[in-house]
């Protein structure tokens, strides 16, 4: 299984689960939605606070001076002079799509994960269109910068989660109560995006604190469960050993 895929379905699992060399630890530890930094390559990095990076304006020629962690490492809004080739063999886990004049290779890439950007909300035809193809995960950033403490930008939000059959990312330049980001999970929200640019180093932190302390009872389950069972970049599952 991919590892992005890996970490996604890790959310859900209340096992124990072992790390490194023979340690383990609960997950009820960890975070019940992850957390991304989007960067550009001089942006600090919170590596103590989030699963993975999101570069993003990198240029094809820029890949080979991007040091990969051990986090989980995609680019969002890939070039279209890079070949999907040069992003996996760089070791890079996904990419997120935005412009259709990228290579459409992508979609039947064996090692990347691939997600789909949304800014506005989903005409039915769109909405069907993404969920035929091999894409996992959809990214809503939405102009009109909803706060969910409002009841109109749960609304905003649900309105395209209902009509996708995919795993949901979504942008973030503010921290909400911890309330609501319990309510984004209960929606089947599973990553949340934040920009370098936008929130300093404590907004991580605090992020970091309340997605690890939100609550998984059967009240806060998601609401909306993807079936991408499809696609072409998923295992079987008892395969993963």
């Amino acid at each position: 299984m991919n590892k992005l895929l890996e970490n996604i379905n890790n959310l859900s699992n209340d096992s124990t689960k072992n790390i490194g060399f023979g340690k383990s630890t609960s997950s009820k530890n960890s975070r019940k939605i992850l957390l991304f930094q989007e960067l550009r390559n001089q942006d600090n990095q919170y590596l103590e606070y989030i699963d993975g990076l999101i570069y993003k304006d990198i240029e094809f020629d820029q890949l080979n001076e991007i040091n990969l962690n051990d986090h989980l490492n995609g680019i969002i809004f890939p070039d279209k002079m890079i070949k999907v080739d040069l992003v996996e063999s760089n070791g890079f886990d996904f990419v997120v799509l935005h412009d259709l004049n990228v290579s459409s290779a992508y979609l039947v890439s064996e090692k990347l994960t691939t997600g789909f950007y949304v800014e506005e909300n989903l005409d039915d035809d769109t909405a069907e269109i993404l969920n035929n193809i091999s894409t996992s995960f959809v990214l809503i950033n939405l102009n009109n910068n909803p706060k969910y403490e409002k009841l109109s930008g749960i609304f905003d939000l649900v309105k395209i989660i209902s009509k996708l059959e995919k795993y949901i990312f979504i942008k973030l330049n503010y921290l909400p109560d911890p309330k609501i980001l319990s309510l984004l999970h209960s929606c089947g929200v599973v990553a949340i995006i934040l920009d370098s640019s936008v929130v300093n180093e404590s907004i991580f932190k605090l992020f970091d604190k309340h997605l690890r302390d939100i609550k998984t009872d059967n009240k806060n389950n998601p609401l909306f469960y993807p079936n991408i069972s499809e696609s072409i970049n998923l295992v079987d599952i008892d395969d993963e050993d």
